[in-house]
């Protein structure tokens, strides 16, 4: 190879280092994004109010655990999303609600949920 004893580099040169500097950058970069924990997915159940009007002791039920989630009122028009809480056995989830007439609903939500099974559930209440 052809040595330079000028004090200026031939471009060769230049862009092999900067080809080195992207490299390592690129392989660091590579690192770190392997070393970082995924975000693991979860299941999600959303809830629209699609009525005129508002709801009240929103609730989520797991049948066979008996376990419940109390949410509370839920807007006219309002969203909201609920993040499974996946047990070490199946279960199915229920959403149950007071209307404006004080008259009591229940919405079956998920009909089977099992942790390998991590899927967006949407309920809407008319």
């Amino acid at each position: 190879m052809y040595k330079n004893n000028s004090k200026y580099p031939f471009k060769s040169e230049i862009i092999m280092k900067n080809t080195l500097k992207i490299s390592a950058a690129l392989l660091i970069s590579l690192f770190l994004l392997s070393c970082t924990p995924m975000e693991e997915k979860k299941g999600v159940i959303t809830i629209h109010n699609n009525s005129t009007d508002a709801v009240s002791d929103v609730t989520v039920k797991y049948t066979s655990s008996e376990k419940e989630a109390v949410i509370g009122k839920l807007n006219a028009t309002g969203t909201y999303h609920y993040d499974i809480n996946y047990l070490d056995s199946e279960d199915s989830i229920h959403i149950s609600y007071v209307d404006k007439d004080q008259k009591h609903h229940t919405i079956s939500a998920v009909p089977y949920a099992a942790s390998y099974d991590k899927q967006h559930y949407t309920v809407t209440i008319e």
